[in-house]
């Protein structure tokens, strides 16, 4: 949510929660490794709330995002969480221990671990785990660092591992751009085409000159075969071990003739604005008298239009 969003990031965040408030128990919300105060400086959300409101919203802010769950365990059998884990020796008593509310986002330091006990080291990898770590084809047994410098590229091996440990049959994940919106890894076995891991994206268009489609994910109690939704077939996988399945819905976004034409109009503006940038200048000075640096909005808008 945080600063992940784009220039409205705030906008979004308001949306989500209060889609949150007005749908209790319909609405859950996970922790992603953006939701972090650290990440929030460095990627700008800190900065446009400041811009927006006040750095006391701000501070409220990061006040939820430390208590939002690591992951979210449907039916017993699905785990859905940002990243992924740490190592395929993750229980969900750990997830469940982490203490969300001093966790810091950021790769820790031999500093950051002297200070800690053993078991304090631990849970703070596992969440780092969970909230920065990706699936990797390449990796064959176990995990190896992550080239991001948080978490784990983590194998088939040890996703399998990790859900027979757990009772689990399947990790639902985000946190990787995917050009279709949707990419699976891994496979329970020849005949079972649910995936052991699958990675949905839902924001499409996720960055300038980026063409990727977002995906959304719906689970039902139906059984395996093809169903028609909004007038197109979709292929259901059942998930195993349990009465789930579910199908996968992407989309694009596609920049309408009015926005077109509002974009088209601003950049004119903008070259005009910038092509008479000095004579601006000096007639804003002139309207300033007292040399503030700054001029009403009412003074902007008469020599705007003059």
């Amino acid at each position: 949510v945080g600063p992940s969003s784009g220039p409205q990031s705030l906008e979004v965040l308001c949306i989500i929660m209060a889609f949150y408030l007005a749908c209790p128990g319909k609405v859950f919300l996970n922790r992603g490794n953006h939701e972090d105060r650290h990440t929030c400086a460095s990627y700008g959300f800190e900065r446009e709330v400041g811009r927006k409101c006040t750095k006391q919203i701000f501070e409220t802010i990061n006040s939820v995002f430390i208590v939002l769950p690591i992951c979210t365990i449907v039916d017993d059998k699905v785990m859905v969480v940002h990243g992924g884990i740490q190592d395929e020796r993750v229980t969900l008593e750990e997830l469940g221990q982490c203490n969300r509310r001093v966790f810091k986002g950021v790769p820790i330091s031999s500093t950051m671990e002297a200070n800690m006990t053993k078991k304090e080291y631990r849970l703070a990898n596992v969440m780092l785990g969970a909230l920065w770590s990706d699936p990797d084809p390449h990796v064959h047994h176990g995990v190896q660092p992550s080239p991001r410098g948080a978490g784990s590229a983590f194998s088939e091996q040890a996703a399998k591992a990790f859900l027979r440990a757990n009772s689990l049959s399947m990790i639902i994940r985000s946190h990787e751009v995917c050009k279709t919106g949707y990419e699976t890894r891994f496979q329970h076995k020849k005949d079972t085409a649910c995936p052991v891991v699958a990675t949905i994206f839902s924001a499409s268009e996720y960055s300038k000159g980026m063409h990727n489609r977002g995906s959304v994910m719906r689970f039902s109690k139906a059984g395996p075969g093809v169903v028609d939704h909004n007038s197109k077939k979709k292929r259901v996988f059942e998930v195993p071990h349990t009465s789930l399945s579910f199908f996968v819905e992407s989309y694009s976004h596609r920049e309408s003739n009015t926005s077109k034409a509002l974009n088209e109009t601003r950049l004119s503006l903008r070259s005009i604005i910038m092509s008479k940038r000095d004579q601006l200048a000096a007639t804003f000075a002139r309207v300033d008298e007292a040399s503030t640096g700054m001029v009403s909005l009412e003074q902007w808008c008469g020599v705007m239009e003059e």
